[in-house]
């Protein structure tokens, strides 16, 4: 009996051991039930926080202040800004155009305004910001269609019939030749000349003098408003002048003032800086020269010519044994240009006058020939970018045109000779600025009548001995055979 019940016994051990078992499998299942989901619900969380962080990414890249979408608008409007600016420029260049001729081809700004709605270019709001204001910002782009400030050259027309020359009229409209204006130079470096500029043996700088005041010159032939300097401007250093010798100095006389000069230009104002000409000075003085003839309008029949050489000996024909400046700039710098033979002709073309012939008003007078004479010690005496050849019977003589003591010349004098002398001289440089016929008085303010804000330059400089040097050619240089 004992025996059997310690069996029963065991066997109900052996029961509750496999039950045991059992339950401690179903408890370690349930905790790594339990630790697998714990884990993957964590994974879920920080997946989640990502993906936001990535469409928060995606979003800035997108629409931000740098993003792809904006990026790509302006852009787009960048382009769309491009074409109205083009379509624009090329609207003003006709009307430019029809300014200067008689027959009208460019759009009127309404035409022009519904093409560009038309293509798409421009907004319905955009046309009629344009009509209110004359101009539209598209994207970060102000295009100007019509300023309502005058242009110089509407001031310039106001003022043609206007009896008030003195420099006194007080029409805001109006714009005379020697008003003073605000021009403003660009910041450009310095100009240097040398030996194959002028002849000179020195090479001489110009540097931009932002203090230098200018004066209205009238229109050119092309309808621009034309500027020149109060008075001319200097060389660096103490000597205000430039020196112009021999062959080079009248071969390079335009390309040498014009040169010096271009350092006063600005291109967001100007077309062009150049040297001052003689035919600048006629326009002024309604001088004409045709027909072996100088006169004025008014006055036909009276030639002014001072130098009396149009009209008599206006050819001359080389001999051998005669120099020629083109045979020396060859010879010397091997230039090719074409040389000059025996027989070979040189038209006459030098002429001057006396300035008061001019019959312009004191003002004008004060612009243009100030300090240029002997009482003045030629202070003020300077080229003209108008070189001109005097014939007289047995040789021929080369040089550029002056203003000096009472006269304006075209070649009224010389630096080279057919007969071989070449001759050294100086004179100041005045430029003339063809400024941009869309300049308004907002772009070049009309000043106060002023002097100049140098001092006088006949108590500063004394050019009374214009010749620097003179001499002939010794190596033959030249010749004409």
């Amino acid at each position: 009996m004992i025996k059997k019940g310690l069996e029963n016994q065991r066997k109900n051990l052996q029961q509750l051991e496999l039950k045991n078992e059992k339950i401690l499998k179903e408890i370690s299942k349930i905790k790594r039930l339990k630790k697998a989901k714990g884990i993957t619900l964590i994974a879920l969380i920080i997946t989640i926080i990502i993906l936001i962080i990535l469409a928060g990414i995606t979003l800035v890249a997108l629409s931000g202040e740098n993003g792809i979408l904006r990026q790509a608008s302006k852009a787009k409007e960048e382009t769309r800004a491009g074409a109205v600016e083009e379509v624009k420029d090329l609207w003003k260049i006709n009307k430019n155009i029809d300014n200067q001729t008689e027959d009208a081809t460019a759009q009127t700004l309404d035409e022009l305004l519904a093409d560009l709605e038309r293509q798409g270019l421009l907004t319905a709001e955009e046309v009629a910001t344009v009509k209110e204001t004359g101009k539209v910002t598209i994207g970060e782009r102000t295009i100007e269609f019509e300023s309502s400030a005058m242009t110089l050259v509407e001031m310039y027309k106001n003022a043609e019939n206007c009896e008030v020359t003195d420099g006194t009229c007080s029409d805001e409209t109006h714009l005379h030749i020697g008003d003073y204006v605000e021009y403003t130079p660009g910041n450009n470096e310095a100009v240097t000349v040398g030996k194959f500029d002028t002849g000179y043996d020195e090479e001489q700088t110009y540097s931009v003098d932002k203090t230098t005041t200018w004066r209205v010159l009238g229109l050119s032939e092309e309808g621009n408003i034309l500027l020149t300097s109060g008075s001319p401007i200097k060389k660096d250093g103490e000597d205000p002048y430039l020196y112009l010798q021999g062959a080079e100095g009248y071969i390079n006389c335009v390309n040498t003032l014009n040169k010096v000069c271009g350092v006063y230009n600005n291109p967001e104002l100007a077309e062009e800086t150049r040297s001052i000409t003689i035919e600048d000075i006629n326009r002024i003085g309604g001088i004409v020269v045709e027909n072996n003839k100088v006169y004025k309008k008014d006055n036909p029949d009276t030639n002014i010519d001072i130098s009396g050489l149009l009209g008599k000996e206006d050819s001359y024909s080389y001999k051998a044994g005669d120099y020629a400046p083109e045979n020396y700039m060859n010879d010397v710098y091997g230039t090719n240009a074409t040389r000059k033979s025996a027989g070979g002709e040189v038209n006459s073309d030098a002429y001057g006058y006396v300035y008061e012939s001019l019959g312009a008003n004191e003002r004008v007078y004060n612009m243009l020939f100030s300090e240029a004479t002997s009482t003045d010690k030629y202070a003020k005496a300077y080229w003209l970018a108008s070189p001109g050849c005097i014939v007289v019977s047995h040789e021929a003589f080369f040089s550029p045109g002056f203003v000096c003591r009472r006269f304006v010349c075209r070649g009224a004098t010389y630096l080279f000779g057919s007969e071989g002398g070449w001759y050294a001289s100086r004179m100041a440089v005045r430029p003339v600025v063809s400024l941009k016929s869309e300049i308004t008085i907002e772009d070049v303010a009309k000043s106060e009548n002023q002097t100049d804000r140098e001092v006088s330059w006949k108590d500063a400089y004394d050019n009374s001995n214009l010749g620097e040097s003179s001499g002939s050619i010794s190596d033959n240089k030249g010749l004409v055979d």
